[in-house]
């Protein structure tokens, strides 16, 4: 204590403190060593003064700042009470919710809106967001999200993919009725260029449930009723041409057929054996199977 008192003391030799330091040098000194009276009155000041500082000095070092700033903001009207979100199809308001943080009282004052943009916009189904606070205590979220336009299946794992192939999320049993089954390896990055063609052919079109990728390339068209269209690894869109001339298309697969083969230029084969039947319809069932599996190792 002795030293601490020289060393706020200005005596000759020492050198002399800058103007505004001496008075309040020359107060500690006497107050440390006791020729200031303290009112009692200032005792509790005091002592809720070190115990305020000591437990903010905690709250720091503990990390609890977000929650001791939230729980303040929820009581005087500023905590995060309202979320608003708009846009969204098959991303769960919880989890843009949990996204954002929102789960930890959080402040409306404190919250970042880049930050929550960027936490929502990582989210797997969304593809651009919009963050905006609407004071005393609103959020407002506006998210667009990637359209899906197949499913993926490679083995018994199947994904949700966008008309250029990206993957967008797993399936896990959201409704996604209408859209079409690619299998394969690789079959992903050429889904659109398989998807697009067959639509200029609506005829067989609206009876494709499944697009096979056959050995990175070509395609076999799986049909609503187990037949399959084996088309060449050229031309294709010859071989649908031909296809779709007349009222072939309908009158065979109107018929006992189990594939129509179009791999050679200028030939159609017609298999209609009971041997094939039962193979076709073997893989078609391990295809159904395949996608119910994954639709319980989803909701599991």
């Amino acid at each position: 204590m002795r030293a601490l008192i020289d060393h706020l003391s200005v005596r000759r030799g020492l050198g002399v403190l800058p103007k505004p330091l001496r008075r309040p040098a020359r107060f500690c000194r006497r107050f440390f060593l006791g020729q200031v009276a303290v009112p009692d009155t200032a005792t509790p000041v005091i002592i809720g003064g070190f115990f305020a500082a000591w437990i903010v000095s905690g709250v720091i070092m503990g990390g609890h700042i977000a929650g001791v700033t939230g729980t303040v903001a929820n009581a005087t009207g500023f905590g995060v009470a309202e979320l608003a979100v708009a846009g969204n199809r098959f991303t769960d308001e919880k989890a843009i919710a949990n996204a954002i943080g929102l789960e930890n009282d959080r402040a409306l004052l404190g919250l970042n809106v880049e930050d929550a943009r960027s936490a929502v916009a990582a989210l797997p189904w969304v593809k651009s967001a919009e963050v905006r606070k609407a004071y005393p205590s609103g959020l407002t979220v506006e998210i667009v999200e990637h359209k899906p336009a197949a499913l993926w299946q490679v083995g018994s794992f199947v994904q949700v993919i966008d008309r250029t192939g990206m993957v967008i999320a797993p399936y896990e049993g959201v409704v996604l009725s209408g859209l079409p089954l690619v299998v394969g390896e690789g079959a992903a990055d050429h889904a659109r260029q398989i998807s697009d063609l067959v639509a200029a052919y609506p005829t067989v079109e609206d009876r494709v449930r499944a697009f096979i990728r056959v050995g990175h390339r070509r395609w076999d068209l799986q049909l609503d009723n187990g037949v399959t269209v084996k088309l060449p690894e050229r031309r294709a869109a010859e071989a649908l041409a031909r296809l779709e001339e007349g009222n072939l298309f309908s009158e065979l697969v109107a018929r006992d057929v189990s594939a129509i083969d179009m791999r050679i230029e200028g030939q159609l084969v017609i298999a209609t054996s009971d041997e094939v039947m039962e193979a076709r319809r073997k893989a078609f069932e391990t295809i159904e199977k395949n996608l119910r599996r994954s639709l319980l190792e989803g909701r599991t």
